[in-house]
């Protein structure tokens, strides 16, 4: 049976998982939208409602079966679930909750990073880098579809934490941290002994930067080289460039 209803139960609850930050902490689901996004679950996830725009079912025949059970719902619905302007046809409620952080292995460190394209950019080019830990302080929500999105499914290779600014150092105890800001010393000069064990690659929010408590806890402070032509990059650019040296570019 096609669903054609917004007020159906079952669409109700995808709409409030959608919108609500408070829905996704407190039943611990995630609203995800497109084949690729949903085809990017790891096996521990668990989607609890799967929609299917009517008409799509044999384009997403091989989800489908991969996924088990869907609901077939009508265009309106579609696109009254939808976080898009276009929605591709397919849709879940997904019991989903990020993992611990690893202390043992390198990290990201966002600080402020409120913008959601940014927070996904930051997370694909960890995840290419292969730094698959990432600590949050104050950042945009990571559980927002927007942000789910923008991650192109990066997100869900990744450990989190959430932190508080209170205490910061000491929760930031056993990484060495360095910290992007334009008056550091050149990230090109670090070695490859100064990476061993856990280290963190820290970014702030382009309108304040890093934060003072950032800087406090900071090993070393370090900058990217420009030319006069240029002060300063996106908070996300910066981070990908930055992480990509300190991975693949250091020599020993």
């Amino acid at each position: 049976m096609v669903i054609t209803s917004v007020s159906n139960p079952k669409i109700r609850y995808m709409r409030s998982v959608a919108a609500d930050k408070r829905v996704r902490e407190s039943d611990g689901v995630l609203a995800v939208e497109g084949a690729n996004l949903i085809d990017a679950l790891p096996q521990y996830a668990s989607i609890l409602e799967l929609f299917v725009q009517e008409g799509r079912s044999e384009k997403y025949g091989d989800l489908i079966d991969k996924c088990g059970a869907y609901t077939e719902v009508s265009d309106n619905v579609m696109r009254a679930i939808s976080s898009v302007n276009t929605p591709s046809g397919i849709a879940a409620v997904v019991k989903y909750s990020f993992p611990d952080i690893d202390r043992a292995k390198p990290a990201i460190i966002a600080d402020g990073v409120t913008d959601p394209g940014n927070m996904g950019t930051i997370i694909r080019s960890a995840a290419a880098c292969g730094i698959y830990d990432l600590i949050a302080i104050e950042c945009c929500d990571l559980t927002a579809p927007k942000t789910v999105r923008s991650t192109m499914g990066g997100i869900f290779s990744m450990r989190i934490s959430n932190m508080e600014r209170a205490n910061l150092a000491e929760q930031l105890s056993g990484y060495k941290v360095f910290a992007l800001d334009m008056r550091g010393e050149n990230i090109y000069n670090i070695s490859k002994q100064e990476l061993s064990g856990a280290y963190a690659l820290a970014v702030g929010s382009e309108a304040h930067g890093i934060s003072d408590e950032i800087m406090s806890a900071a090993y070393k402070i370090v900058s990217l080289p420009m030319s006069g032509a240029i002060e300063s990059l996106n908070a996300a650019v910066s981070l990908s460039v930055g992480l990509y040296q300190l991975v693949y570019g250091n020599k020993p």
